[in-house]
């Protein structure tokens, strides 16, 4: 489901809580590029199509800005969740590219000024607050060297959010 592109940007803005031309603007300028998930534009007039995974990366990007984080800085942030997945951010547990942690557990970013993060596994009875600040990994480490803040976004309810949006678009045979 992650990887199928669906959307054009006008619908993937709508989907993720953002304004048409600040998506716009946020692929033409990069921070947003597309990927072998998605479709580029085939020509003048015809959108390109956003992966659900690359909406979703829109969303937690667009939640993070509103954070306080510069675009560029939250799209890369972002990507860490949709893109990626690292071991060392939650040792014996294994989380897919875009995938929440479940098992009870809550699954936050933890995102950097720098545009780097990392993903928090939080467990409601046995996370140290430390962890979840100071996450293991080379972002996380980095950070609490150089004394830099984090902003911590718990990603559960987004996940959720985008993909209720989905669900009720294709419903309605939207998309």
């Amino acid at each position: 489901m992650f990887d199928a592109p669906r959307v054009p940007i006008l619908i993937g803005a709508q989907i993720s809580n953002l304004k048409l031309p600040t998506a716009q603007s946020w692929f033409k300028k990069e921070f947003l590029p597309l990927r072998r998930t998605d479709r580029p534009s085939s020509g003048r007039g015809v959108a390109a199509l956003l992966s659900p995974r690359r909406v979703l990366q829109m969303a937690i990007a667009a939640r993070l800005v509103e954070l306080g984080l510069r675009p560029k800085a939250a799209c890369s942030a972002a990507w860490h969740f949709t893109d990626r997945s690292n071991p060392l951010e939650a040792p014996g547990y294994e989380r897919a590219p875009g995938e929440l942690y479940g098992g009870g557990a809550l699954t936050a970013l933890c995102a950097y000024l720098d545009g780097t993060a990392a993903v928090v596994r939080a467990d409601r009875k046995n996370t140290p607050f430390e962890q979840v600040f100071f996450p293991i990994g080379s972002a996380g480490a980095a950070a609490a060297g150089r004394k830099q803040g984090a902003t911590v976004l718990l990603l559960d309810f987004i996940v959720k959010e985008v993909a209720e949006r989905f669900a009720s678009l294709i419903e309605r045979g939207e998309i």
